[in-house]
């Protein structure tokens, strides 16, 4: 369990943050001009405000972004408290 953790730590510090901070970063400006040239959709009917599609690019990486402190804390909890992890489950019921 502890390599485990130790491997989720490392991961998340070497490739999660580093990818997801730099398309989050790249991305706003990428929605930005989007939203300055006002650019809609090039099919009769289609969407008119296509930067709030490109807006999600850095939202949706910032929220991974978040999820991979998550993964961070739970891995810190498994390496440091690995007796609260996996309680007895007659110890839950009380």
């Amino acid at each position: 369990m502890k390599a485990q953790a130790i491997i989720d730590l490392l991961g998340t510090f070497i490739f999660l943050f580093p990818f997801c901070l730099l398309v989050a970063w790249y991305g706003i400006d990428f929605a930005k001009e989007s939203f300055e040239l006002g650019e809609t959709s090039g099919d009769p009917g289609g969407l008119p405000y296509r930067w709030v599609i490109k807006a999600m690019i850095p939202l949706s990486f910032s929220f991974m972004a978040i999820a991979g402190c998550g993964l961070v804390l739970h891995s810190l909890n498994k390496l440091f408290n690995p007796h609260l992890m996996y309680a007895k489950s007659s110890d839950a019921k009380e």
